[in-house]
């Protein structure tokens, strides 16, 4: 159950109301004009048609959704078994499940993925909790017998956690050792990619870490992310938080304006930023398994990916002793680089050697003598010219719209950008047009604008099929497919706490039975 062909389009940009930003339209002949029309709708052309088009309009022709939607995605028949939680894991195995993969979320009974709770605040919207009367889509089989709603909180669809959970059929099993471990086994047996971001050790404790795994499976791909990593920091055993990766990787320390506070990057970027380094990671080693027949085990740090993104500072600092420190809202190492205070709201403005000197030509005034002083970037960045340049921008910036700032930089040719927020990307066409933004109708949660997939690719699309499921809706569909188990055995194991019911229905539970470790 998924997103219906007829809706994924739903909101789509008109052809007529997509914009030629390159190249004047108007200027086509009538047989151009129709060519292009014909692209936008995204109906078949020959090759020679394609040739015709204008560069812009072939990109959006050969990657538009109507087209790469029909064929198979990328990942078509790779297996994935998911036991993460928060966004770290989950957000890599997520765009794994959006590029084809089968990938199956683990979660333990009565509890859930910890992410499923965090959201925006209940009485603001962040928890369109999930029920039979309010989407008309029911909870089948045995597990799901006199279900009809979630019903607690901490186990239902916060929106924290949809971005992270789409795509995957999720189920609901206690993989510690016992049957549950034993049915875990099978899976990854079964799996091309396992992917676990619990504290390092945990799982060989359990027996059923990499060194197991690879003997049932010399096939698997195992990837385990964590902040510190698996081995050779004093802090191992601390949990794995983007805060702390933020904190302990650096970016915290050159993050905010010197005097004040440091400062967090207020969005997940260490967690969704690891999660891509596994993507990455995990589809080199599809590719290696193809060269040299094995699997392997790929260690990924949350930290380290972090640290990797610093630029500079560490070279700086091992050649010269110098330590990189915050630097507010422009970048130590370009000039000029900044985000300023118009009349009406924020603008970030950047420029080149060549583009500073229209910068400086549109500002006027004395500002139009300080390409000649600072030529180049290797000027402009010492501290006394950032001071002299940006004390000109900022009195200018303020003086003008954010709307009169970013025509200037568009007709002069340096960059500008005004500050944008959720509801840009939501309501400007272009973000739709090229996928940035989805339209999906859950069946579980209701019509919604999500994030898109990314990249794209021409001849196999990335796309949301649904947001997310109640925990524990597919339980029953893997354990019959996978391992053969007929109603009473499912039950038995109901019983047993070795999975759980649809949508939490059996209550948090405060403990485990006791099994052998």
């Amino acid at each position: 159950m998924g997103l219906s062909p007829q809706s994924k389009f739903k909101k789509d940009v008109p052809p007529e109301q997509m914009e030629a930003v390159h190249y004047d339209f108007d200027q086509l002949s009538p047989a151009q004009k129709a060519l292009v029309m014909k692209a936008r709708r995204g109906e078949d052309l020959t090759e020679e048609e394609e040739d015709d088009l204008p560069y812009e309009e072939f990109c959006r022709y050969t990657f538009h959704r109507k087209r790469v939607y029909k064929k198979d995605k990328i990942l078509d028949g790779i297996r994935v078994v998911d036991f993460t939680t928060l966004i770290l894991g989950p957000s890599h195995c997520a765009m794994l499940a959006e590029m084809g993969a089968e990938v199956i979320k683990l979660e333990l009974p009565g509890r859930g993925d910890t992410m499923r709770a965090l959201a925006p605040p209940k009485d603001m919207g962040g928890f369109p909790m999930w029920s039979e009367e309010k989407t008309g889509t029911k909870a089948t089989g045995v597990l799901g017998k006199g279900v009809v709603a979630e019903t607690d909180v901490a186990m239902a669809g916060g929106l924290g956690w949809t971005d992270c959970a789409k795509n995957k059929l999720h189920t609901c099993m206690d993989i510690h050792p016992g049957e549950g471990g034993t049915i875990f086994k099978e899976l990854c047996k079964r799996a091309d990619i396992f992917v676990e971001n619990v504290r390092g050790g945990t799982l060989d404790r359990w027996d059923e870490g990499y060194k197991q795994l690879k003997e049932i499976n010399p096939k698997l791909i195992y990837l385990t992310s964590n902040g510190p990593g698996q081995w050779g920091r004093e802090d191992l055993v601390r949990a794995s938080y983007d805060i702390l990766a933020q904190s302990m990787g650096g970016s915290v320390f050159i993050s905010g304006h010197d005097p004040g506070d440091q400062m967090k990057i207020p969005i997940w970027v260490a967690d969704y930023m690891g999660g891509t380094f596994g993507l990455f990671a995990t589809l080199l080693a599809l590719f290696a398994r193809e060269k040299y027949g094995v699997g392997q085990m790929i260690e990924n740090s949350q930290v380290e990916n972090i640290t990797r993104a610093l630029g500079p500072g560490v070279v700086w600092y091992s050649l010269t002793g110098h330590v990189q420190t915050r630097w507010g809202n422009r970048f130590r190492w370009i000039c000029p680089d900044c985000i300023v205070k118009a009349k009406d709201g924020f603008i970030a403005i950047g420029a080149d050697d060549e583009a500073f000197k229209t910068l400086c030509n549109t500002i006027g005034g004395n500002a139009m003598a300080l390409p000649g002083k600072y030529p180049t970037n290797m000027e402009r960045v010492k501290l006394e010219a950032q001071e002299e340049i940006y004390e000109a921008i900022e009195t200018w910036a303020e003086q003008h719209t954010v709307d009169e700032i970013d025509s200037l930089g568009r007709q002069h040719g340096f960059g500008v950008c005004p500050v944008m927020n959720a509801k840009d990307a939501c309501e400007r066409p272009h973000y739709r047009e090229r996928g940035e933004i989805e339209y999906v109708e859950d069946p579980w949660y209701g019509p919604m604008d999500i994030q898109g997939c990314f990249p794209l690719f021409s001849e196999a699309p990335s796309y949301t099929e649904f947001a997310g499921k109640p925990i524990g809706w597919d339980t029953e569909y893997v354990l019959r497919r996978f391992m053969g188990y007929d109603t009473e055995k499912i039950l038995e194991l109901e019983r047993q706490h070795e999975i759980g019911k649809v949508a939490g229905a059996e209550g948090r539970r405060t403990a485990w039975p006791k099994k052998t470790e």
